[in-house]
């Protein structure tokens, strides 16, 4: 089934469920004096998960002839790359990190250094998933390809 061809339409809510939620949890970061955007202990985490990276990285530069250790490293290094882009560059995909949409922007690049184009994950993400979550043939992280149906 083609996306373009279908359309999904909402209802407006009867209640006033989303604006009570968002109020409670502004209030809540208000009450605990808390940004919504990150803070320190993300801020040392994101230096982190960079510094683990990339000393894995170059170790393999200084450790790499030796095959069962190159094996590791490698899949280490993979596994990796999917904390680093989940944990830094979704957060700077929904500009959370920082107030400053530049440094949220720069540190979405995380997707390019582990092999992923920031562009093209930022708009899927943001613009299919958040739109219309787990919902089959819109919501691009359950439904990437027709090949989908093929493979169940």
């Amino acid at each position: 089934m083609e996306n373009s061809k279908k359309h999904i339409k909402f209802q407006p809510e009867s209640d006033d469920f989303y604006s009570e939620l968002r109020t409670e949890v502004m209030n809540h970061f208000k009450t605990k004096a808390n940004s919504t955007f990150g803070n320190k202990a993300m801020y040392i985490k994101i230096v982190l998960f960079f510094m683990v990276f990339f000393l894995s990285y170059f170790s393999i530069f200084l450790l790499g002839n030796n095959p069962a250790y190159f094996a590791v490293i490698y899949s280490f290094i993979g596994i990796w790359g999917v904390f680093l882009g989940l944990n830094v560059g979704h957060d700077a995909a929904h500009n959370a990190l920082f107030k400053t949409r530049k440094y949220n922007r720069w540190l979405l690049h995380v997707f390019d250094l582990i092999g992923t184009n920031s562009f093209n994950w930022k708009n899927r993400h943001v613009g299919a998933h958040h739109l219309y979550p787990n919902i089959m043939d819109f919501d691009s992280d359950i439904h990437s390809s027709d090949d989908h149906h093929r493979s169940i």
